[in-house]
């Protein structure tokens, strides 16, 4: 129908990217060089495949591997060359919303993939006025994962 944006995957890496920054802050220049920024990457690739944080198996925390990091820095919760993510973000509980700091990646862009499938269901239909059968492109994990499935596809 023409219409359409650039979602998915990639949205997902460069919301970990920001994420990552955010959370190191003075240190993501060192941390996040781009001779090692791969390995991280390639991590986090075996996280979006296996994030489902409507499972009771989901992970409660998830350790990214920082092969720059010099020493412990606890403030960011960086030991042993891991920085820990929660599944549950610290200064959301207080709020009573428990949603994850990775959740947080992973939330705008199913919102706006659910968002764009809408509006070319809507505009089909408008045209057809009829039933329509739909075909959804994507990595593996965006077809197959559960949190998927449980976000409205």
């Amino acid at each position: 129908m023409g219409t359409g944006a650039a979602c998915g995957a990639k949205s997902l890496d460069e919301g970990f990217n920001n994420l990552l920054r955010n959370k190191l802050g003075r240190h993501s220049t060192e941390l996040l060089a781009a001779r090692h920024l791969p390995e991280i990457l390639r991590h986090f690739e075996n996280l979006k495949c296996e994030f489902d944080p409507y499972s009771e198996d989901c992970e409660s925390e998830y350790h990214i591997p920082m092969v720059a990091a010099r020493g412990d820095i606890p403030g960011i919760d960086l030991r042993d060359n891991y920085l820990r993510l929660d599944r549950k973000d610290p200064e959301l509980i207080y709020a009573n919303n428990l949603r994850a700091e990775i959740q947080r990646v992973f939330d705008p862009v199913f919102d706006k993939i659910l968002r764009l499938n809408q509006e070319q269901l809507d505009l089909v239909k408008a045209k057809n006025q009829g039933s329509v059968k739909v075909c959804i492109p994507g990595e593996k994990y965006l077809i197959s994962s559960d949190f998927v499935s449980r976000r409205g596809f």
